[in-house]
């Protein structure tokens, strides 16, 4: 799909809720490389967020935290005018990220999700494990990850 290769001009993404639907950027052969179930349960999770946000404030929400994580997120995490502007920090410290991140791999999550799960984020371990996930154990990023 093209709407995920537009966001990508900001920081990679394999997929992409539209509520209602979900769109994933990587061909058929791409997906193979990875767990298809996992990306599809990531952008279910949004799609729960943005149905209990009324959809438009969920995406105003994710704006808001990408672009407060551009300006607000120091070498130790969040602080006051940071101006970093790393895509990739701000992106892994937005509290809807976060959470979908947190439970993609729980393929039941969403039976007994509670309302407004997103509250509890964002928080110092999932970034951490986030990144450590993206950049492989032993090749973590010289971003270092403060507590909130």
């Amino acid at each position: 799909s093209c709407i995920p290769r537009f966001f990508s001009c900001f920081y990679p993404v394999g997929g992409f809720t539209l509520w209602p639907f979900v769109c994933l950027r990587e061909t058929q052969a791409e997906l193979a490389e990875h767990d298809i179930e996992e990306y599809i349960n990531h952008e279910q999770i949004h799609i729960a967020q943005a149905s209990e946000l009324c959809c438009i404030l969920m995406y105003v929400l994710w704006v808001f935290d990408f672009f407060k994580g551009l300006i607000c997120l120091g070498e130790d995490g969040p602080a006051f005018c940071a101006c970093r502007c790393e895509p990739e920090r701000s992106y892994v410290w937005n509290r809807l990220e976060q959470e979908a991140f947190d439970h993609q791999h729980d393929f039941n999550y969403l039976d007994h999700r509670p309302c407004c799960a997103w509250c509890a984020y964002p928080v110092h371990d999932v970034a951490e494990r986030w990144l450590s996930d993206q950049h492989g154990q032993d090749s973590m990023p010289d971003v270092v990850v403060g507590s909130v």
